[in-house]
């Protein structure tokens, strides 16, 4: 990542907050409705709900069973961060308090493969 010394951060911790959820974004946290690789398949529109939704099987079961929804908006943004009315760091960023990754963004990672201490910790997790 590349921060722009330039900026007049308000705070350290939007400066945290904003490095973990780019963080995340590296780590593809929270795909792209327009991506075409392997974390895409867990995502999918929910036409009831007019809204794309990650289906990881870990990230639902924190989310009370349901899928999570991913932010609709025009432009080559949509569904890269959770939708603003779901409580994770990787929502939409709004600069202002660090809360760190959530049990949500934990069950993503886990979803997405990543070995998560207390969410997938398996034998075949190093």
């Amino acid at each position: 990542m590349i921060f722009n010394e330039g900026y007049s951060w308000p705070n350290t911790d939007s400066f945290k907050q904003a490095s973990a959820h780019e963080a995340g974004h590296a780590l593809s946290l929270v795909v792209n409705s327009q991506a075409t690789n392997a974390a895409f398949s867990a995502a999918s529109f929910d036409s009831a709900t007019n809204k794309w939704v990650f289906n990881g099987t870990k990230a639902k079961a924190q989310n009370g069973g349901n899928p999570v929804p991913l932010e609709t908006k025009t432009g080559g943004a949509r569904g890269t961060h959770f939708d603003p009315g779901v409580s994770a760091l990787m929502q939409p960023f709004n600069g202002t308090t660090y809360t760190g990754p959530t049990a949500l963004d934990l069950a993503t990672l886990a979803d997405h493969s990543y070995c998560v201490a207390g969410v997938n910790d398996t034998p075949s997790c190093p």
